[in-house]
Formats: structure tokens, sequence, C-alpha cells
């Protein structure tokens, strides 16, 4: 889906802090995911992977206090190929490309 909204406050927020994601790429079906200095306002944050065509192939929300530092069960579903990995922590959206082999 594309981006909407935006503005000073939103690229503030997104350039705070990055999303790190390994290994990748990924061949065991753990996806360790970390993400510091949130907001405090911000309390949990929702993992969406897209496949290559947009369509979502999984999701996950998560309880958060001030980052996310997690190992993510990739679903067993999940084909061989490219996805995007998107986090929304409030208003702000971080995303990364993951290749799973």
């Amino acid at each position: 889906p594309p981006f909407t909204g935006g503005g000073q406050h939103a690229m503030q927020q997104t350039n705070t802090s990055d999303l790190l994601l390994w290994p990748n790429p990924n061949r065991d079906g753990l996806l360790h995911l970390e993400l510091n200095d949130l907001p405090e306002a911000v309390r949990e944050v929702t993992i969406t992977i897209f496949d290559q065509t947009g369509r979502e192939a999984m999701q996950r929300t998560e309880a958060v206090e001030g980052g996310l530092n997690l190992v993510l069960p990739l679903d067993a579903g999940l084909a061989n190929g490219v996805y995007s990995v998107r986090v929304q922590a409030g208003d702000a959206t971080f995303m990364k490309r993951l290749v799973v082999e």
C-alpha cells in the first residue's frame, strides 16, 4: 500500500531509529528484528510482511516498551523469494527488504 501522510513530524520520527533485521537472506525461518529508541507513547508495533506483488504474507502485533527486540518465527508457508517487512510504530513506518531462501 502507498505511504500516506508525511510532513515534517512523521519524517523526524521515522529518522530517530533504524530497523535491523537478520539473518538476511533468511534460511532458518527465524527472523531477528530490532528497533531502538521508539517514542515512549508507542506501546505496540505491527509487523507486516508483503510478497513481491504487495500481498500480505503474514502479520503480527507485538507489545513494546522503548524498543523492539524480537525473534519472529516466519510462517512455514512463506515461499523462497523477496519480501518487504513493514513495522508500524505509532506514526512512524519502517521498511526493509527480506530475502527468504
